[in-house]
């Protein structure tokens, strides 16, 4: 799969190749089609809480928020487009799987938050990592509404974060 960063953002400094590796490594567990593309996007926080309210009808900022393409790949939030976008869509046989946008700031509060007992070697990278891949499990149907469902996707995101934490030694 082809991971596109789109780093929105300049107060909170990214290692984008990284989180590039780490993105094509997770979703291409899921597919790994090279007619296939992923876009990442990071965007500052008020930006964030804008498209909360407008997608989720939440107030405030979140973390992550995911956009399947792959049902209808015609449905894409303008304000997400990323700029070659439209080529790729003109391409036979290509497709945009969906979208992910991560708030860093808000990832830096959620890694601030955690216990320091418990998650002592919980860092940034890990919390983007995390997102990435709730991200990536949220575009290919995988929820946590039901209990059920949620059992199933955290033991998924669990196994698939200890994978990329071991291998990219985060």
């Amino acid at each position: 799969m082809k991971i596109i960063i789109l780093n929105r953002q300049d107060r909170v400094d990214l290692n984008t190749g990284l989180l590039k590796k780490v993105s094509a490594y997770a979703a291409n567990k899921f597919d790994n089609s090279r007619n296939m593309e992923l876009n990442i996007v990071f965007i500052d926080k008020e930006e964030m809480a804008a498209l909360n309210e407008k997608y989720r009808n939440k107030q405030g900022a979140t973390d992550v928020l995911s956009f399947s393409y792959r049902e209808s790949l015609s449905i894409e939030p303008a304000c997400l487009k990323a700029a070659d976008s439209g080529s790729f869509n003109n391409v036979e046989n290509f497709s945009v799987a969906g979208e992910i946008v991560i708030s860093p700031e808000v990832a830096k509060e959620n890694v601030a938050d955690f216990t320091p007992d418990f998650f002592h070697s919980w860092n940034f990278e890990r919390e983007i990592a995390l997102l990435i891949i709730h991200g990536i499990l949220h575009i290919y149907d995988y929820d946590h509404e039901e209990k059920s469902d949620s059992v199933k996707m955290e033991s998924l995101q669990t196994s698939l974060l200890n994978d990329v934490i071991t291998n990219f030694k985060l």
